[in-house]
């Protein structure tokens, strides 16, 4: 066994989870969330069957083992000889390098000193009513007729909080397909939505088809830190839009939907909804910003 997953509840309910890796020379603690169980590439990691292995390669790569053969865990795709010869060159690497810890005590004290440097998180803030209970956003596939269109359901996803957790009503519509198509016309997407027009085609939006019409608004085109935390400390969830160089190697710019921040050891982290899945446990390092940052704005009910 290399690793194991630890997927929680609290009177029945899913409540987080906990991945370990062993393959150092401690269990050491590689991913963690507040809510949901564990996931791999959107789908819930499920427990092996009757004659079945899970391995865990690393990051979030598993293989599944069957009848001597090797599948992709996230795809069910059968490996090929030469992707098999990689993973478990991986997995051997990994298992040498655990032996060679236990044999080898200073290597091994090295290791947990190493280990005992800790994130120290300073000040955590989310918006008002998050977490109860909680907040469910809309996906990208839940839209898969359309491409590109993540600024629409970051939108969407924004009117879903202040109507769902903050009790504005008539933001959206029940069949809120309907809805994510006005937004998607109003935003003017196509082939993906530039920054300035995903913010004034929410503001066209409310004024045409939401009954309860919008306080105020905001759009910044700076990395400004202290913007950010002021409006997030005020409750106001917000689009945040960037490239994603850093946060997963594409080239592409995305819309998240910003529900609050953490200023920690290691620097500053964004809390965002990513549209491609509903975790509210996803962070977004802000030093990246610097770099990748294209706009944040927000539209707000009080």
């Amino acid at each position: 066994m290399n690793g194991c997953v630890l997927n929680l509840q609290t009177d029945g309910a899913a409540t987080g989870y906990m991945v370990y890796s062993f393959s150092g020379a401690e269990a050491c603690l590689v991913q963690f969330g507040y809510d949901g169980v564990y996931c791999v590439q959107g789908e819930a990691l499920e427990a092996p069957q009757a004659g079945e292995k899970v391995l865990f390669v690393g990051l979030d790569t598993y293989l599944k083992e069957k009848n001597g053969n090797y599948y992709d865990l996230a795809s069910g795709t059968a490996l090929q000889k030469a992707q098999l010869a990689e993973a478990r060159l991986q997995m051997a690497e990994s298992a040498m390098r655990t032996a060679e810890l236990g044999e080898n005590p200073a290597a091994l004290r090295a290791a947990r000193s190493a280990g005992q440097t800790r994130q120290v998180v300073y000040e955590a803030v989310d918006v008002k009513n998050l977490w109860y209970p909680d907040f469910v956003p809309f996906t990208m596939n839940q839209f898969s007729y359309y491409d590109k269109h993540c600024t629409p359901v970051a939108g969407l996803n924004m009117l879903k909080y202040w109507q769902t957790k903050r009790g504005v009503s008539g933001l959206y519509s029940s069949y809120y397909a309907q809805s994510f198509a006005q937004l998607h016309t109003e935003m003017k997407t196509d082939d993906g939505t530039n920054s300035r027009l995903g913010f004034d085609g929410m503001g066209s939006y409310i004024r045409k088809y939401a009954s309860t019409k919008s306080l105020g608004d905001d759009y910044e085109v700076s990395t400004d830190w202290n913007w950010l935390t002021h409006n997030l400390s005020c409750n106001f969830p917000l689009v945040f839009n960037s490239l994603l160089a850093h946060y997963n190697g594409s080239p592409d710019g995305h819309s998240f939907l910003a529900l609050g921040y953490q200023r920690c050891s290691d620097g500053n982290y964004v809390r965002v909804c990513t549209g491609w899945d509903t975790g509210l446990s996803h962070f977004y390092y802000w030093p990246w910003a610097y770099t990748d940052f294209i706009s944040m704005w927000y539209y707000r009910w009080e």
